[in-house]
């Protein structure tokens, strides 16, 4: 095998890997959530991440787990599917897109922990540091609500 082939040839394998260690931390991201692993999730951010969407934007780690821990913590069961992820490598930074199914289930009894069920699309920014992939900017967009909002989780007065 000539040089030329195999410098292509890693190449191509430098990208399956980045692409397959992007998925691995989207698949541990989620499973934080649903486990509410704070701390955990708190490794696969940057410092100065940004969680967007169409009623807030939090910025940095620490906010974004604060809130998100404080808001989701009443809900009994959460559950979180990704599908349909695309990632774009483009040196030590990276984009991706993917669909989301988010459920919850809720607490009999409890008037603000009721089921319902979300989806939406997520836009993602990703940066490589000390050669680990970490999430910079979570972009979500709800496209579908069933069952009650009562935590105000998806909605414009949510903080």
């Amino acid at each position: 095998m000539d040089e030329t082939r195999a410098a292509e040839l890693e190449q191509r394998l430098a990208m399956l890997e980045d692409e397959s260690a992007l998925t691995r931390l989207l698949d541990e991201y989620v499973g934080h959530w649903d486990h509410k692993r704070w701390g955990g999730m708190a490794a696969l951010l940057t410092e100065d991440a940004e969680l967007r969407s169409a009623w807030s934007t939090i910025r940095g780690r620490e906010s974004i787990l604060s809130e998100v821990g404080e808001t989701l913590d009443a809900v009994p069961v959460l559950y979180h599917l990704l599908t349909n992820l695309t990632v774009r490598v483009d040196g030590d930074e990276a984009e991706g897109t993917s669909s989301l199914l988010e459920v919850h289930l809720g607490r009999a009894g409890d008037p603000r922990s009721v089921d319902s069920m979300f989806g939406g699309r997520y836009l993602w920014r990703f940066v490589r540091s000390e050669g680990l992939w970490r999430i910079a900017v979570i972009d979500y967009e709800l496209v579908w609500s069933s069952g009650p909002n009562t935590l105000g989780v998806f909605s414009p007065t949510a903080s």
